[in-house]
């Protein structure tokens, strides 16, 4: 698979999470002080859930000439 930025080859690998839920919010939408790290919210993407043993891990793809990170959340 080729970077769809740069054109130079991707490297398969994977995202972990390690007891909380990684996720993608709107540049717009405010950060909270105080939230759950296990929350995902109304109009936020999961892209790796809260599991308490072993976290989860989403698929992904890196290019290391253009320092991207690619990953489909479904």
């Amino acid at each position: 698979m080729l970077c769809p930025y740069c054109q130079q080859p991707l490297l398969k690998g994977h995202i972990q999470t390690r007891g909380e839920a990684i996720k993608w919010l709107r540049e717009e939408k405010e950060k909270p002080i105080i939230e759950s790290r296990w929350k995902i919210g109304e109009g936020e993407i999961a892209l790796g859930h809260y599991r308490f043993i072993g976290g989860d891990d989403v698929e992904a793809y890196c290019c290391p000439a253009c320092h991207k990170i690619i990953i489909d959340y479904k």
